[in-house]
């Protein structure tokens, strides 16, 4: 069961809007009641600690009470960072640069942050890579990554632009490039000193 204080935040911090366009997706997809995927949703937070994106990746609208009990959520994976890591290695875990800058050497791929005074470090990147993934450097469940082809810009000055208006961070990792949509989920880092 999901801790109290987690499904107090998730419920103020809510998207509700993009709740209610997740059940009427999943209802178009499955011919399911509105409002009893709502309390489907409502139950599995409370029960599993699974947000309404958890919901709908891991399908539970078809599973028993047993599968859905088999899954790392949102807020279970939430429960095993807060569990096993110190506060001040948060940081890495919520900033996908610094985990990078961290873990660099086992990461094996190339990687930048877009910023301002990097500009020749991201061009390089780009001449570099015809195909590459674009993330937000805070974010997760695979929201608002980015597959770029560098063909699908005027040049390489209107690319650098697009990924610097979005406080991205620019990497290259065939396996990625392969699949469309992409969707990564890590379900547990333990940073200890």
């Amino acid at each position: 069961m999901a801790s109290l204080s987690y499904l107090i935040k998730r419920a103020i911090h809510m998207d509700y809007r993009s709740m209610f366009e997740k059940v009427n997706k999943i209802h178009k997809k499955t011919g399911k009641n509105r409002l009893w995927l709502l309390y489907d949703i409502q139950k599995c937070a409370v029960k599993y600690g699974a947000g309404y994106s958890d919901y709908d990746l891991y399908e539970m609208y078809n599973l028993t009470d047993q599968q859905r009990d088999s899954y790392i959520t949102r807020g279970r994976n939430n429960d095993l960072v807060l569990k096993y890591n110190q506060k001040e290695y948060f940081q890495y875990i919520d900033d996908k640069s610094k985990f990078n800058q961290l873990f660099n050497k086992y990461l094996k791929r190339d990687w930048v942050k877009v910023e301002d005074d990097n500009k020749q470090q991201v061009i390089d990147f780009i001449n570099k890579h015809q195909q590459f993934m674009a993330k937000p450097i805070i974010g997760s469940c695979g929201k608002q990554i980015e597959k770029i082809n560098r063909d699908d810009f005027a040049s390489v000055e209107q690319l650098y632009q697009h990924l610097l208006n979005k406080d991205f961070l620019i990497h290259q990792n065939p396996f990625y490039l392969s699949y469309t949509p992409v969707s990564l989920l890590i379900t547990g880092i333990v940073l200890n000193p």
